[in-house]
């Protein structure tokens, strides 16, 4: 049987590696949004109600 303190530390690392992983996700998700700004700085107003639309189907 595992005791108390090592299921706490097993936790510990689950919610370190979720955090991580959701931190790396968001950070690449904002690189590629600042690129796309950068491409359509001349965007038509379609793109960005596309761009909008597919922000919050996330």
């Amino acid at each position: 049987m595992k005791d108390k303190q090592e299921e706490e530390m097993q936790s510990m690392v689950d919610l370190v590696a979720v955090y991580t992983l959701t931190n790396i996700f968001l950070h690449q998700q904002q690189q590629q949004e600042q690129q796309e700004a950068h491409h359509q700085s001349d965007s038509t107003w379609e793109g960005q109600t596309e761009k909008q639309a597919s922000s919050q189907s996330i």
